[in-house]
């Protein structure tokens, strides 16, 4: 009892330097006990019922913080004890037992677990509903989360996080039976081997890293082209990235070194050898934390736009909860009968449109010359199934929409091109398209046969003037519409069957299966029935991505941050005698304060600069052929916090770092 005491009253005393490690602690415990919480969240669990992806990808999500959480934990418990072998030694030297102390350091490490695991959870109940309510509000929809705390998600955290607290204390009991009393004492001045850096390596990175992002940038939008060079470009890049900071950062010190008008001047002599020191030992940590954020930056940055993305498509091409071709006006009595049972899913609107069934030939089609994907969709001499509607009711429809674009003819030759494409095809501009009806009468388009040519066989030419990137209605139903003048449909529409389709739109559409399921039992086969509800598990999964690539990344860049940390409290104990001798010599404590924040910087600054840069190679070639969104604004938005959120990290560091050196310098 007396060593739990001690080792209680141990952890109150040097709160401060376990600050850091508590906190990172609780955050990995908190995201851990979040996404448990919210797998096993009643409402949420009915919403997704049957989803089976997005279960099992919230488990594997839960997996990925464990695992990663063992990682950053074990080492963060590794520099904790080997800054502690001097204290160890101390007790040892002092007549206190192995075994007694080895108790002591098992306690303080089962006390600071169960505090985080505490802790975590409390937290984590709290914030619960808020993460719960940004996954509902990704995924665009209306549902009161009430709070729960599940059994399931504390026992789960428990046995993960306590089972990894007590590995660790076990660890620590036993670290101090490795060790003889002279190792102890010396731990602190023990210095990382490291492989002598060579000059060719340090050229050699630097030669990897150009060309990896020559590959990058040259890369085509296409599959093959992409496939083939992005193992290029991460072998080019990781093995540079390594070589840089352990050989290049290197010589560049050397050379430095070599510079003696520069090396001698101020507190640079001092800067430059323990900036060296530092890359010379942390070399492969920052590497990998180079690697780690710029992969983090990098799948934030692509799920995101791909949600993005999806959503786009989604509300371009399905613009209506509902669409049906309505084969009889009592089909609309019976879906509104239908939604009015269903209060969570109520009426907003209703548009319907009419519109003419024909086929089309485009006559020319600039498919040589116009290289973009769309061009391929159109092909010259090929028939295709085309949906006529006149220019009053297609306006009125991107009206409805939203949509800022008028159509405007000018002759009744003239007609405006439909279909949903990301850009407009300049493979049929101004092309000639040639339609025929399924009952043409020759003796009805009088109108038209004078400002059109019209063929023998009953087609009628037209010529492309304007297009519209998006359908009429959905592109399930109309996929290629021309639009034509209004006396031109009227005097087609005199002949010809006419098609009606109906759309509706109700609130909370993502969540509406009941809605959907009982429409589709009681509309005919025949009226082809569309629901935006079909595309929800794409969006629930996309959302999902979006939500856990941005907490692992949090985690990830906390993680990150707190290694850094704990690096440069490391290097700030060893660097004391150096510090002291500086102020021997004359150097004032300011001009000290100003070196130790230069250094820090750097070591900052570095492996941000190149994760940035990695992240928007990797960026650049996903745009290619992956991302049909311009993600500047979110890449810059994500660079901006992981910025502020290292810059955070540099100011507690190099403050605590100048605390230590100046501590020994007073």
């Amino acid at each position: 009892m007396v060593l739990f005491n001690l080792s209680v009253r141990n952890i109150k005393k040097n709160f401060k330097n376990y600050s850091i490690y508590f906190v990172s602690l609780v955050f990995n415990v908190m995201i851990y006990f979040t996404f448990v919480s919210i797998r096993y969240n009643e409402q949420l669990a009915n919403l997704l019922k049957g989803n089976k992806v997005i279960l099992s990808s919230f488990n594997g999500a839960a997996g990925v913080l464990a695992v990663f959480s063992v990682m950053f934990i074990g080492y963060s418990t590794s520099f904790f004890l080997k800054k502690r072998k001097k204290e160890m030694g101390l007790y040892s030297l002092l007549g206190v037992k192995k075994s007694e102390i080895g108790f002591m350091i098992f306690y303080e490490n089962i006390v600071m677990g169960i505090a985080a695991i505490i802790l975590g959870i409390i937290l984590g109940s709290v914030l619960c509903n808020f993460y719960i309510i940004i996954l509902i509000r990704l995924i665009n929809l209306s549902l009161n989360i009430s709070f729960s705390l599940s059994s399931t998600a504390i026992f789960s955290t428990f046995k993960v996080f306590g089972l990894l607290f007590l590995c660790i204390s076990i660890y620590g009991y036993r670290i101090i039976y490795k060790f003889k009393l002279i190792e102890l004492f010396k731990a602190e001045k023990t210095i990382e081997k490291t492989k002598k850096p060579r000059m060719i390596l340090g050229i050699l990175s630097v030669v990897m890293l150009l060309a990896g992002y020559y590959v990058g940038f040259i890369t085509e939008g296409s599959s093959i082209s992409f496939t083939r060079n992005m193992p290029v470009v991460m072998v080019l890049v990781i093995a540079g990235t390594y070589l840089f900071f352990g050989s290049f950062l290197n010589m560049a010190c050397k050379m430095i070194k070599n510079n003696k008008g520069y090396y001698f001047r101020g507190t640079r002599l001092i800067e430059v050898s323990n900036f060296a020191y530092k890359i010379k030992t942390n070399a492969r940590t920052l590497a990998t934390i180079v690697i780690l954020s710029a992969t983090t930056i990098t799948s934030i940055a692509s799920v995101y736009s791909m949600y993005k993305t999806t959503n786009r498509v989604t509300r371009e091409t399905m613009p209506y909860s509902f669409v049906y071709e309505s084969l009889d006006k009592n089909d609309d009595k019976t879906v509104e009968s239908i939604i009015k049972k269903h209060p969570e899913n109520k009426l907003i609107s209703k548009e319907e449109v009419q519109y003419l069934k024909a086929t089309g030939v485009f006559e020319n089609v600039n498919t040589d010359e116009i290289k973009n994907k769309e061009a391929s969709n159109i092909k010259k001499g090929e028939t295709y199934n085309i949906s006529v509607i006149s220019e009053s009711d297609a306006n009125r429809i991107l009206k409805s929409k939203d949509i800022e674009e008028n159509i405007s003819l000018k002759n009744d030759a003239d007609v405006c091109f439909m279909q949903y494409s990301k850009e407009k095809n300049k493979a049929i501009e101004n092309q000639n398209i040639s339609i025929k009806f399924g009952n043409v009468d020759k003796n009805a388009n009088s109108n038209a046969s004078t400002n059109s040519d019209k063929k023998s066989n009953g087609e009628q030419i037209f010529r492309i003037t304007n297009q519209i990137n998006y359908p009429v209605m959905d592109s399930e139903h109309t996929e290629y519409t021309i639009v034509v003048k209004d006396n031109i449909y009227n005097d087609y529409k005199k002949t010809q069957d006419v098609f009606r389709l109906v759309a509706y739109n109700v609130e909370n559409q993502n969540n509406s299966k009941d809605l959907t399921k009982e429409l589709m039992l009681a509309l005919p086969i025949e009226s082809n029935l569309a629901s935006a509800y079909e595309m929800t598990d794409v969006i629930l999964l996309m959302a999902f991505l979006v939500f856990v690539g941005f907490f692992l990344g949090l985690v990830f860049l906390i993680s990150t941050g707190s290694i850094i940390y704990f690096k440069q409290l490391t290097d700030a104990v060893e660097s004391k005698d150096r510090y002291l001798i500086l102020e021997k010599i004359g150097v004032s404590s300011k001009e000290i304060k100003k070196s130790v924040y230069k250094q820090v910087f750097v070591v900052f600054l570095l492996p941000l600069i190149l994760a940035i840069v990695h992240s928007s190679v990797a960026l650049f070639m996903l745009s290619k052929i992956l991302l049909q969104e311009n993600i500047t604004l979110t890449v810059v938005m994500i660079m901006v916090i992981y910025t502020f959120i290292y810059f955070i990290y540099y100011l507690m560091t190099a403050k605590s770092y100048n605390k230590i050196v100046n501590n020994q310098l007073n």
